[in-house]
């Protein structure tokens, strides 16, 4: 999933709001984050799991926000030893470079059953983008699963889903999520949108959208 928001998300991502679900280590939460996104929330079951997430985002999210800090001083300090023609050059590169706040990249504990977050996160929702990978092979789970995604869409907000074929039921998440009566759209994508390696193998990834219209209650 990270490698696919940096290869077709990333010019649209930027400034957007994105809400990660069962994040486990948070590496997706930080690429879009790094992306440019104004408020990303990396989300998993509470307990040991968030704890994990926690941990690993603050410590990548405080050394990346530092280098990227150090990058930018660098190139403010090259612009003012640069000629005019190498110094227009250096601000174009230095537009590029974008502030990173490790503020702006959260975590919290979220039930799929009970789907509402702390009041301590600043953004509730809706959210741009809605990310998910590997968290379909737990039927049971499904409805749930769908009922977080509508707590926490709206017309404008685009869910990705990644899952590997594990014979575990996983399609039957997407049998449920294109009732007419959810208010979901499902287009699966081609899996040349994968990483080579995964192209080969089982995988699939699809693409939600939420038609408020035709919105009605998870069945």
């Amino acid at each position: 999933m990270a490698k696919f928001l940096e290869s077709y998300v990333k010019s649209d991502i930027k400034g957007k709001t994105c809400l990660e679900l069962g994040a486990g280590t948070g590496l997706v939460s930080i690429v879009a984050w790094l992306l440019g996104a104004s408020r990303v929330l990396a989300t998993d079951l509470p307990g040991l799991h968030t704890e994990h997430v926690q941990y690993n985002t603050s410590i990548n999210s405080k050394r990346i926000e530092s280098e990227r800090k150090q990058a930018i001083h660098d190139q403010e300090e090259q612009a003012t030893m640069a000629t005019s023609s190498t110094n227009s050059r250096t601000r174009r590169k230095r537009d590029n470079l974008q502030e990173l706040h490790s503020q702006d990249l959260e975590v919290a504990p979220l039930d799929w059953s009970t789907p509402s977050l702390p009041e301590s996160i600043r953004f509730q929702g809706p959210f741009s983008y809605i990310l998910c990978s590997e968290i379909l092979y737990l039927p049971q789970l499904h409805r749930a699963l769908l009922k977080t995604l509508t707590r926490f869409s709206d017309h404008n907000t685009v869910v990705f889903l990644l899952w590997k074929q594990r014979g575990l039921g996983e399609e039957r998440f997407f049998e449920i999520a294109s009732r007419p009566s959810t208010g979901w759209k499902v287009h699966y994508l081609d899996k040349s949108v994968l990483d080579a390696e995964f192209q080969e193998q089982p995988y699939g990834i699809a693409k939600m959208t939420l038609d408020v219209a035709e919105r009605g209650p998870c069945a």
